[in-house]
């Protein structure tokens, strides 16, 4: 995978894991930083900076956590659409397992 790509998803897994207290490891911020992924291989039109609701803790103060996930993931996305070849697309289907191939079609 191309190192530019890889550092992008790596500094993305390092917040979750920073704000996991407030469930930025659950399945649903992974499902949804997937689906960025997703959108920027298969060069989906998105409205980058747009907010994403990660479904974190509501009980607990999340807006930090939402933020800086949010700031991280469009951050990869512009990474992907601009250092994505063909030899990285098996690693980010393979990263993106949560993702279905309809939702996975570059």
């Amino acid at each position: 995978m191309n190192p530019q790509i890889y550092v992008e998803l790596k500094k993305f897994e390092a917040l979750q894991h920073k704000h996991a207290e407030v469930g930025a490891e659950d399945s649903e911020p992974s499902y949804m930083f997937q689906l960025v992924i997703a959108h920027a291989v298969n060069k989906t039109s998105v409205e980058v900076g747009e907010d994403i609701d990660w479904d974190l803790y509501e009980d607990m103060d999340h807006q930090e956590a939402a933020l800086e996930l949010t700031e991280q993931a469009w951050t990869a996305y512009i990474v992907v659409q601009r250092e994505l070849s063909e030899n990285d697309i098996p690693a980010l289907r393979k990263y993106c397992w949560r993702i279905d191939d309809q939702e996975f079609n570059p």
